[in-house]
């Protein structure tokens, strides 16, 4: 590929939007998230690490990207402390959380999915042991109540997909662990497609409501993979992992995703498994997550509550080939 000669003393390009397939040594300002980017050759896989939450939290949801992301709810308790649910919204903007308005509800293990313009949510975990089974829309500046995920409450399901075509699975219940699933369109929900067990609890999927892939889910261990054509679920090569009640994040699409439970980053291609660079800081709970292969970001997803500075620490990977970056001043 031909790379853009040195900007040295050119003009740099003004974007409302990055581009869709950046040239290695092209550099633009982005007016959207107010970022000066380039896109440089990464020659090793790596980690670093990027702004704090506001509030330090773990069984988180969230939707978007490194640079356009959310992060929902999630647990607050420091550690020995009784559950304490939050609804606390915060916005990413690949560098910097900004403190939105909160949620509609208060919750753990909030399932969503979409983006930081058009997400959706619905279930979770509230005081006492009760699910709730809500589901709200996002647009981008608040949220919408829509039918609620039938069924009863859920606490640590998941959903996957857009805000008008994505599935919410897994989870518990009042009575036990369902592997029921209801596809969405943004409104309302239709039953199916089941996965083919039980006991989704703490599942981890990402992909879209066509073609997706599923990790984990279980009490207390599970490191199960499952894959959805858009009808039927089958098995798939279990993640090299043990994974304590299905706890985990997960990024990416069904031929390329990425699972990671604490410290350990695993990524799929579609047929195996392999080992990438260890994350920073543990994350051992859902934090807040969102991206590709290439490049994603966790933030949260350890307990402690906001004293504890791994409770708000975003960590960025980078892998290596050509990848698009935020240009920083120091």
């Amino acid at each position: 590929m031909a790379t853009f000669r040195a900007v040295h003393g050119a003009n740099i390009p003004i974007r409302a939007s990055d581009p869709a397939n950046p040239q290695v040594g092209e550099v633009w300002y982005n007016t959207t998230t107010h970022a000066l980017k380039a896109r440089i050759n990464v020659a090793s896989s790596s980690w670093s690490t990027s702004g704090s939450l506001n509030a330090g939290r773990y069984a988180l949801g969230n939707f978007g990207t490194p640079a356009a992301g959310d992060a929902l709810n999630g647990n607050t308790h420091p550690v020995g402390a009784p559950n304490t649910q939050s609804n606390s919204h915060e916005s990413y903007d690949g560098s910097t959380w900004t403190a939105l308005s909160n949620t509609p509800f208060a919750v753990t293990f909030f399932a969503s999915s979409g983006t930081s313009t058009a997400g959706i949510g619905a279930g979770g975990g509230q005081p006492a042991g009760s699910y709730q089974s809500a589901a709200y829309t996002w647009g981008g500046s608040s949220w919408t109540s829509i039918t609620s995920v039938p069924g009863g409450g859920y606490e640590a399901g998941n959903m996957f997909g857009t805000q008008t075509a994505n599935i919410f699975y897994g989870g518990g219940t009042p009575s036990g662990y369902p592997g029921a699933a209801f596809t969405g369109d943004g409104s309302s929900w239709t039953s199916g497609p089941n996965l083919p067990g039980s006991n989704y609890y703490g599942c981890v999927c990402t992909g879209t409501s066509t073609a997706a892939i599923s990790i984990g889910g279980a009490n207390p261990t599970s490191n199960k993979v499952e894959e959805l054509d858009g009808t039927t679920w089958t098995s798939a090569t279990s993640v090299p992992l043990t994974i304590p009640n299905g706890t985990g994040n997960g990024v990416g699409i069904q031929t390329a995703a990425v699972y990671a439970h604490n410290t350990n980053n695993q990524f799929w291609d579609g047929n195996s498994w392999s080992t990438e660079a260890s994350l920073p800081v543990g994350k051992p709970s859902r934090a807040a997550s969102g991206g590709t292969q290439a490049g994603w970001f966790a933030a949260g997803g350890t307990p402690g509550g906001t004293p504890t500075p791994s409770a708000r620490e975003t960590s960025e990977f980078v892998a290596a080939g050509a990848a698009t970056q935020t240009v920083t001043v120091s």
